[in-house]
């Protein structure tokens, strides 16, 4: 009995170690995610994500941009994630903290389209 829960905390012990982080979504994540979307916009929306980039340089290749340059870009960690209460049933701007992502997409169109 002593030998089998040792085997099963060792067991344990091995699959903790060797499972990997639990990443939201990786770089892999946003590159697959921004491919998608890229396949799936608008040609309007495609020539205008192009305007935005570097020639040559894709809606994957900058989907990860916020996660390389959160250290460097100050404020900028609120940008990757919603807060949504665990008592609320739905997102809403009015719980939203500071510089949040949803918020702060707003402020953001309105930089790129101008007053």
């Amino acid at each position: 009995m002593a030998l089998r829960a040792l085997m099963s905390a060792l067991a344990f012990l091995i699959a903790f170690q060797v499972a990997g982080p639990a990443w939201a979504w990786g770089k892999l994540g946003h590159r697959v995610v921004a491919e998608f979307a890229e396949r799936h916009i608008s040609p309007a929306a495609r020539d205008a994500i192009a305007e935005l980039l570097e020639p040559g340089e894709t809606l994957a290749d900058a989907s990860t941009w916020a996660d390389e340059n959160r250290l460097k870009v100050h404020g900028s960690g609120p940008w990757h994630y919603a807060n949504v209460p665990i008592d609320e049933p739905r997102y809403r701007d009015d719980l939203a903290g500071a510089g949040q992502i949803v918020p702060k997409l707003a402020e953001f169109r309105a930089i790129l389209t101008g007053p």
